[in-house]
């Protein structure tokens, strides 16, 4: 969920099973060695992965799918090509904060619309 700070700016919290949800399927789609390394996720497997997160959405057009290759790189702290887990919650937490605005703008379009305002 999203918690509002000061000056309305959001911060994105995940609640205990959303993290082990995030967990197990990074875990399963990262291919971890015996060892406990992770060569960590490619792209194409965070598309794979996509579905199974708690804050996942569908990607149905190319435009949302560039957007979603935009936001991988974007992701990658150590531009190594490849995502690890800490850069995964990154780029879900922005992802979050993403549809969480355009919610917003959307509802306050809506109000606008609908004639109502404060007085």
């Amino acid at each position: 969920f999203i918690e509002l700070e000061r000056k309305r700016h959001p911060k994105i919290v995940f609640t205990p099973d959303e993290v082990a949800q995030i967990e197990e399927s990074y875990r399963t789609f990262a291919r971890i060695k015996e060892d406990g390394s992770s060569p960590g996720l490619l792209t194409n497997q965070i598309f794979e992965m996509w579905s199974t997160l708690p804050v996942g959405g569908d990607m149905e057009n190319e435009s949302e799918q560039q957007e979603m290759i935009q936001r991988i790189k974007d992701a990658d702290a150590d531009r190594n090509g490849t995502i690890c887990l800490d850069e995964l919650f990154q780029l879900l937490s922005t992802y979050r904060i993403e549809v969480f605005q355009d919610q917003r703008r959307a509802e306050l379009k809506w109000v606008r619309c609908s004639g109502y305002t404060r007085r």
